[in-house]
């Protein structure tokens, strides 16, 4: 099988995320029929695709951003095998703060996590 993963719908041009764009037919299962689809997009602009596509919509799935206390829940139970390797971690964010804003993201959160 083929798996198409379009990342960012919401950073599409409105032309085509509207009318019958060549994006919506892949969606829609009129080109590539048999593909598995992926779209990621910020919440605010997944309901309208929701809407548009909802009868070829198999599954929907929302996630929503990490809470700091999830972040810090998520940190200490990935490393509560290793607490030096927690407190390493704090370390290193507080050291790049630039990087603690992607944490909000569980998948990033996540890999920053494995990548440290």
């Amino acid at each position: 099988g083929v798996l198409l993963l379009f990342e960012g719908y919401d950073e599409l041009p409105a032309k085509l995320r509207s009318g019958n764009s060549i994006f919506l037919d892949v969606i829609k299962g009129h080109e590539l029929p048999t593909a598995t689809i992926l779209v990621t997009s910020r919440p605010s602009a997944s309901g309208p695709l929701y809407e548009e596509c909802r009868d070829f919509i198999a599954q929907h799935v929302e996630i929503l951003r990490f809470t700091d206390e999830n972040i810090q829940s998520y940190l200490e139970s990935t490393t509560s095998h290793d607490p030096s390797l927690l407190q390493g971690l704090q370390q290193y964010l507080t050291y790049y703060p630039h990087i603690r804003p992607m944490l909000y993201i569980p998948l990033n959160c996540a890999i920053v996590v494995e990548v440290y």
